[in-house]
């Protein structure tokens, strides 16, 4: 219950004392079944521990980055000029969580209807981190934001979906995820690789 609290409001107890902290948590895992299979006849989140299987704690996490999609690291991934020591990186991403950029989708688009607040926070939270790292001077084209958004909703998606598979999962059945452009008012759905029934060969 402590870290679902924390999860949620960024706040957790210790006895009396209220704390406030803005550490995130990621949770990587292995799954070791085909991932085609798993997808359709089980759910994404059954390597975590019986005791995490909470469909509460779950829907408080804003992104499920699937592994098989990322490549495996090669030579030609490494380069030859000047990058950041670790230390100005870290300091530099410090720095970078004081800057909000939570909003800025709504300059060329709008979140579709079907996405309640949860999935609205998590997908605005994927696209600002996008921007900070991305465009850190802030310019931003329409496309660049469209491809963010995009996949935002994809991320916080696969949540959803995953979690409408679980035991008490029914309440997640609504996964209609969409953005609206502001200009011409054309509403796009988004749906995630292993939504296509029969067409999803995950790169593994």
């Amino acid at each position: 219950q402590v870290l679902k609290d924390y999860m949620e409001s960024g706040r957790f107890s210790r006895g009396k004392d209220q704390n406030v902290a803005s550490a995130s948590f990621s949770f990587l895992g292995n799954i070791d079944l085909d991932i085609k299979s798993i997808a359709s006849s089980s759910h994404l989140f059954s390597p975590f521990p019986e005791g995490m299987q909470d469909t509460a704690l779950i829907d408080r996490i804003h992104m499920y980055l699937p592994g098989w999609e990322i490549p495996k690291m090669k030579p030609e991934f490494f380069g030859n000029n000047y990058g950041f020591v670790i230390n100005y990186l870290a300091e530099f991403l410090k720095e970078s969580r004081k800057i909000i950029r939570f909003d800025d989708l709504n300059k060329y688009f709008e979140l579709g209807n079907k996405l309640n607040i949860r999935d609205t926070k998590a997908t605005k939270k994927t696209v600002s981190a996008f921007l900070k790292l991305l465009h850190p001077d802030g310019q931003i084209t329409k496309e660049e934001m469209a491809s963010y958004v995009e996949i935002g909703l994809e991320m916080r998606k696969r949540v959803k979906l995953q979690l409408a598979k679980m035991p008490g999962g029914s309440e997640f059945k609504d996964t209609q995820f969409s953005y609206v452009d502001k200009e011409t008012g054309q509403e796009k759905f988004v749906m995630t690789p292993e939504e296509k029934e029969g067409d999803y060969e995950p790169e593994l």
